[in-house]
């Protein structure tokens, strides 16, 4: 992974080769600055705005492949879909039936109510007659279903 100065570096030295002249801009009576652009803040950089940047520095094809190569990998990816029902093992589903007369539930990462036993159904609620999708504490703020 491209470490930010590098990123930066590297547009860095792309935009000392322009002088505004070379893009019809008079000269400025202020020196240049070009804090935003070579921040090498790359994370969620879009395609357009790849495509204008290498258009403004007129890089050739070249340094547009080494420019998104070092941009490429600090990209966001995608999350993965998630799974609309995750499968609990066997002996996940033993254990937490023996530890009744104690209350127990198996939550999934996003708080989803995986399994339960006989004691958290009496106390809490019975998740046997909810739809998988209202199994999800985080959703109902808690363990059991909003009263009608």
């Amino acid at each position: 992974m491209a470490m930010p100065d590098t990123v930066r570096e590297f547009l860095a030295s792309r935009r000392t080769a322009i002088e505004p002249a070379d893009v019809g801009l008079p000269p400025s009576p202020v020196p240049r600055r070009g804090k935003g652009l070579e921040q090498g803040r790359a994370g969620q950089v879009s395609d357009q705005v790849l495509t204008a940047i290498e258009d403004a520095l007129r890089l050739d094809d070249y340094e547009r492949q080494h420019l998104r190569a070092l941009v490429e990998p600090r990209r966001a990816r995608p999350r993965p879909a998630r799974p609309e029902k995750i499968r609990v093992r066997a002996g996940l589903r033993t254990l937490i039936a023996a530890m009744d007369p104690t209350p127990a539930i198996l939550q999934g990462p996003r708080f989803e109510v995986l399994a339960w036993n006989r004691a958290d159904a009496a106390l809490l609620t019975d998740f046997g007659a909810m739809l998988f999708a209202d199994r999800n504490i985080a959703r109902t703020g808690s363990s059991s279903p909003p009263i009608p």
